[in-house]
């Protein structure tokens, strides 16, 4: 054979086979969306597909996916938004602490790095940075020892040697005091007023 006849029939293939997915497409009708295909499957399976009353499932204009069971509804994703606003407003109070020079502050703030919460385990490291108090490195040190994440090791141990390093009246004190400001008319000489001549 050739290799036009050849190129020919392939192309005539691809396009009947294209066709006959288009109409097969066309004919099945609009699907329900997965999640309530899923949700209701997980029902029926759970209760052995039978009940009382039947499932409503309803997806609501915020995106949660309502159930109702038995008069009894399920709210997805509440539970989920209820947790974000939690960890939001937690790390604006770990931080709001951090601001304080409060040592009880300092042990809220460490108490929480060892919280199930990656995020406000962060926001705790973040927060005893902000604090700045040396008295947090035994605290961090038991808890980068603890930690199986390498990523939050990391950030745990690096907060420890930042806070290791000498504060700034640390430094000066260490190179012999403050120095006094000199005078800006020493070693100036003033200047004698020019004579007017008449």
């Amino acid at each position: 054979m050739r290799p036009k006849v050849i190129v020919g029939v392939l192309v005539m293939a691809l396009l009947l086979l294209g066709t006959f997915l288009l109409l097969r497409l066309r004919t099945a009708g609009p699907q329900p969306p997965v999640s309530s295909q899923v949700t209701e499957q997980a029902l029926n399976v759970g209760t052995g597909g039978s009940h009382s009353k039947p499932i409503a499932v309803e997806k609501n204009n915020s995106g949660n996916t309502n159930i109702e069971v038995n008069s009894v509804v399920v709210r997805e994703d509440s539970a989920t938004q209820n947790h974000k606003a939690y960890v939001e407003s937690r790390t604006g109070e770990l931080l709001e602490m951090a601001m304080t020079d409060d040592p009880a502050s300092l042990n809220t703030i460490l108490s929480e790095l060892t919280n199930r919460d990656p995020e406000i385990r962060k926001a705790a490291v973040e927060a005893t940075l902000q604090f700045g108090s040396r008295d947090a490195i035994p605290k961090l040190t038991e808890v980068a020892s603890q930690t199986d994440d390498p990523k939050e090791k990391a950030e745990i141990v690096e907060a420890i040697e930042f806070l290791k390093l000498p504060s700034l009246t640390e430094v000066i004190a260490e190179k012999g005091g403050v120095r006094k400001p000199v005078p800006k008319t020493a070693g100036v000489k003033p200047l004698r007023p020019k004579s007017k001549s008449p």
